[in-house]
């Protein structure tokens, strides 16, 4: 990792914008400091749109993740133990692919126990 002083960054400005242009999110980042202590970063706009989407994505993960294991800790204060296919269902939604109403609505297909959704 090169730290680059406060005044050489000054000095490359323009080639370093003109390099987040044309490189994308496939810029490196500029790293700043005094005496080569980073204090600083300077990416891309591209790259720093990608790490938010992705911080983003794993932020709505995280919450997916705690809400299955927290319905599942509800089951199992029960006395229950969720089948193989509650848990296919799960990963699935913790993955994004299928919404709660969806896993409820496959659920009760599965079970035969028909909900009334209000």
């Amino acid at each position: 990792m090169v730290v680059a002083p406060v005044l050489e960054a000054r000095q490359q400005l323009s080639r370093v914008l003109a390099r987040f242009r044309s490189e994308g999110t496939d810029a490196e980042p500029m790293i700043l400091g005094s005496h080569r202590a980073p204090e600083a970063v300077l990416l891309s706009y591209a790259r720093y749109r990608a790490l938010v989407d992705e911080l983003e994505e794993l932020r709505e993960f995280k919450e997916r993740y705690r809400a299955d294991a927290v319905a599942i800790a509800s089951v199992r204060l029960e006395g229950q133990e969720p089948d193989m296919f509650s848990h296919s269902l799960s990963h699935r939604v913790i993955e994004g692919e299928l919404s709660d109403a969806d896993e409820l609505g496959e659920l009760d297909r599965h079970f035969g126990h028909p909900r009334s959704h209000r």
